[in-house]
């Protein structure tokens, strides 16, 4: 009898697990029982991801600029003009978003909106919800 294929080994495979069942699988022949569990592990349905998980602890933190750098650092209006000096516009917005930032905040300078109070340690007020409305605040 020559060796058998992956179909015939999967048939055979199919009737051995209807006879001896699944807890004779490892009695079998190592390679049949090999190719039958194998062939279970594909039939049977997926499983879930695992879900990721988060683990927070306290940590003592000390960082020194002078000990780690051993220089003063630069004022702001020091580093942006070395930018510009350097031609490294990474700090700098362009023309076009500091003119669309405008035209969506005048508006609300030219005609603000009425002030909303509500009670302290609560989320705010019932208007914020308007806002990301039909979505919710996604610390809530």
């Amino acid at each position: 009898m020559g060796s058998l294929g992956l179909p015939e080994l999967i048939i055979v495979g199919i009737i051995a697990l209807l006879i001896f069942g699944p807890k004779k699988l490892p009695e079998l022949g190592s390679g049949l029982g090999k190719a039958i569990r194998d062939f279970k592990g594909a039939m049977s349905e997926p499983e879930e991801p695992a879900k990721p998980e988060l683990k927070a602890k306290e940590v003592a933190m000390e960082f020194s600029y002078d000990e780690a750098f051993m220089v003063e650092p630069a004022e702001a209006y020091e580093r942006l003009i070395h930018d510009v000096m350097e031609n490294d516009q990474t700090l700098f917005v362009r023309e076009d978003a500091v003119e669309r930032a405008w035209a969506i905040v005048q508006p609300l300078i030219d005609q603000p909106p009425p002030v909303t109070f509500y009670p302290a340690g609560t989320w705010g007020p019932t208007e914020a919800d308007q806002l990301v409305a039909p979505h919710q605040w996604h610390l809530r």
